[in-house]
């Protein structure tokens, strides 16, 4: 008797009844909820540019991230040109004064130590981390060879020598720098955009550096083949990332940082890291070493000193957890829970007999993409694993109701909420592994294709008896 009933409700909807017409069906209401989902990207894309906004702020409030280069010793020189005349018959030979220009010497030791103290800083729902930074300086210049200079030592005013300090961050300085050598110690002053001009080449990247100058130093014994051994201290605020370049000949940073989630950006990782415990406090602790032969920086510059940005190396800060990037990937599963669901339900119907009207479908596609924007509110309350599986169980929660009022079986509506559960579970494996994603993804998927498969053989895909 159930059996004719099940067959007179297959004639009575002639051939919108055929399966095959039903699942095509279900392929354009898929294609559908593109609209919707097309929404809800462009929603997450939009909190995201948001909170990008927020942070942005709060690092121009705080200080910006730093990078500085230095220190660089700057003399002034003249020089001569050698013109020939004849006086009364007689050739002579006279050197004149063209024009006073720049030498920019390079040190040939820079040892860099740092301590870097995070803080979170949140601003309503959004977060960021800043830091403060005690950089400690120290190295030595020398003249050098003479010839690798092309400047004549006799030339050379050394008693307007002076030190230079570059960084791209001064909002964030919180105390007065010196230059210290010797018993001498000799302040920093900021330097105007005219005079930035002059000293560094016009290029990409150096709209935002500023130059610390010091007033004139001793620098007459490096003539003699002495050294001029120096210290100096940096106190800084700043944000994202901490950088700096490696003008000294040979250049070393040890840098010490109480934040954990750390990564090493620019143009040379570190020679060797470790994670701090004990004593020295929690956190991770890095050291980087350069020589001349890795980068092509010289020790000399006349004129203009180029800005070396691209061969700076330090670390960021990160944020553990970008609950935006991973409500973006769960969306891209989007299409995939829609369709399966709808095959699900698709299976249910042919088997229980029960017809299921497109606006069933259409209702049930709704709760899928309602799904993320529960994820998306609740993640910016609360941690992500946790607003996932707060919407992930009203979600599946919902829908199981609804097969159970639409096919009117317990049976039917528990194969339906042990599927969905199981699907959820499956995209949540997925975001969490990150380098494992693509692997657990095919494995999984291969698995779906082949339970597809095995259901498919049970459906009479021909409508006849």
């Amino acid at each position: 008797m159930e059996t004719k009933k099940r067959l007179n409700r297959k004639e009575k909807g002639g051939i919108w009844a055929a399966p095959t017409v039903k699942l095509a069906l279900v392929g354009v209401l898929t294609l559908v909820m593109l609209i919707p989902m097309a929404y809800i990207k462009s929603l997450i894309r939009e909190r995201m540019n948001r909170k990008e906004q927020v942070i942005r702020e709060i690092d121009r409030q705080w200080g910006n991230e730093v990078l500085m280069a230095g220190p660089v010793l700057q003399i002034p020189y003249n020089e001569y040109e050698t013109v020939t005349y004849y006086q009364n018959g007689e050739k002579k030979k006279e050197r004149r004064l063209v024009a006073e220009r720049r030498l920019y010497i390079m040190p040939d030791s820079v040892h860099v130590r740092t301590r870097l103290q995070a803080t979170p800083k949140r601003k309503g729902i959004y977060r960021t981390t800043v830091y403060h930074a005690d950089a400690q300086l120290s190295g030595q210049f020398s003249f050098g060879t003479p010839k690798k200079a092309g400047v004549d030592p006799k030339d050379i005013l050394w008693d307007k020598a002076k030190v230079l300090f570059l960084s791209t961050n001064r909002k964030g300085i919180e105390e007065r720098m010196g230059f210290r050598s010797g018993k001498a110690e000799q302040p920093f002053y900021l330097q105007d955009s005219e005079a930035v001009s002059e000293i560094l080449e016009n290029g990409a990247g150096t709209a935002g550096v500023n130059v610390f100058a010091t007033e004139v130093v001793p620098a007459g014994h490096l003539a003699n083949g002495g050294k001029m051994e120096f210290e100096m201290r940096y106190r800084v605020r700043g944000s994202r990332r901490f950088r700096f370049i490696p003008l000294g000949v040979d250049t070393e940073m040890e840098v010490q940082s109480d934040w954990n989630d750390l990564s090493f950006t620019g143009e040379f990782l570190p020679v060797s890291t470790r994670s701090l415990t004990g004593k020295e406090g929690k956190g991770v602790s890095a050291r980087w070493k350069i020589i001349d032969y890795q980068r092509p920086i010289g020790k000399f510059y006349r004129d203009k000193l180029p800005w070396f940005a691209r061969y700076a190396f330090g670390l960021r800060f990160l944020v553990p957890v970008d609950d935006y990037l991973k409500s973006e990937r769960s969306a891209k599963y989007a299409y995939l829970i829609i369709f399966l669901t709808f095959l699900v339900f698709f299976m249910m119907q042919h088997l229980s007999g029960i017809p299921m009207h497109t606006v069933h479908y259409f209702l049930t596609g709704l709760a899928l993409v309602v799904f993320y924007v529960l994820l998306l509110s609740f993640s910016e309350h609360i941690r992500f694993n946790a607003a996932y599986w707060i919407s992930a169980v009203a979600t599946v929660g919902l829908l199981a109701w609804y097969a159970k009022a639409v096919l009117r079986s317990r049976r039917f509506a528990s194969f339906v909420l042990a599927a969905l559960s199981g699907l959820y579970v499956y995209i949540y494996v997925i975001i969490q592994l990150e380098n494992y994603a693509l692997l657990a993804g095919s494995i999984g998927l291969f698995l779906i294709v082949a339970g597809l498969m095995y259901a498919s053989v049970k459906i009479n895909w021909t409508g006849d008896r």
